[in-house]
């Protein structure tokens, strides 16, 4: 899948100043240089000037709380470097594709022991779903096999 170069933005440059984002983008994916905590801070400062636009955090550098942060303010997705080229095309491709767009992930209540969340039962929220829950619980392979069997057999 290839951008058109005019979709390629550098994220630490994105003009946001206050609530007034001065160029408008229906998908932003940041920098991979930045940190998920500088992630989240992007998508709360988006969150007040463009609610809609879905946010990818893509970082090199994450902390305990950035993906239950990015969960918090509705990110579309998170990944860590490396990161699977084909996954990260497909979740791009959903989110440009997707008519109709909204959260379809609320956290109800979450710490750094647990979550609790209210979850849109759809194939792209569940893919999604997965792919923040491989960012921030680090299982074994035996466990984390199992948990994304289930949430394919959800899928079902």
């Amino acid at each position: 899948m290839g951008l058109p170069n005019e979709a390629l933005v550098d994220s630490t440059k994105l003009p946001i100043n206050g609530s007034h984002v001065s160029l408008f983008f229906d998908l932003i994916v940041t920098n991979a240089r930045t940190t998920g905590a500088e992630g989240v801070a992007l998508l709360r400062r988006l969150r007040m000037a463009r609610p809609h636009t879905r946010l990818i955090i893509l970082t090199e550098r994450k902390v305990s709380g950035d993906v239950l942060n990015a969960l918090r303010y509705h990110a579309f997705s998170f990944f860590s470097v490396p990161v699977a080229t084909e996954h990260l095309r497909t979740l791009i491709e959903d989110a440009i594709t997707e008519p109709v767009w909204d959260d379809g992930i609320e956290v109800i209540h979450g710490t750094a022991e647990y979550v609790v969340l209210v979850v849109r039962c759809d194939r792209g929220t569940l893919d999604r779903l997965e792919q923040f829950m491989s960012e921030s619980v680090a299982l074994p392979k035996a466990e984390n096999e199992e948990v994304a069997f289930a949430f394919r057999k959800k899928r079902m």
